[in-house]
């Protein structure tokens, strides 16, 4: 297996998978992934698998578009309005 090791002046694939995300001009990480297999880096898939990585690129992708971010976590429990 070749792996590619980019020059000191060229950007590593994660620098240019946030790169791409803060374009906004790819709405999932598959489309990313097809342009950094097009601009030919290697294992692309397996550098952009971790869910923090794909959460972090989605987040900066929809922000870029003008796009709500999407909460962590439950939703708020709505109060009683009656305050019982």
């Amino acid at each position: 297996m070749r792996v590619q090791i980019a020059p000191m002046n060229e950007k590593s694939l994660i620098e240019r998978a946030i790169e791409l995300a803060r374009s906004g001009a790819y709405e999932r990480i598959d489309q990313i992934e097809r342009q950094l297999n097009a601009e030919g880096y290697s294992n692309v898939a397996s550098h952009l698998d971790a869910p923090s990585l794909r959460r972090q690129l989605n987040q900066l992708g929809r922000a870029a578009r003008g796009e709500p971010l999407k909460a962590r976590g439950r939703p708020p429990v709505p109060r009683d309005p009656a305050g019982a």
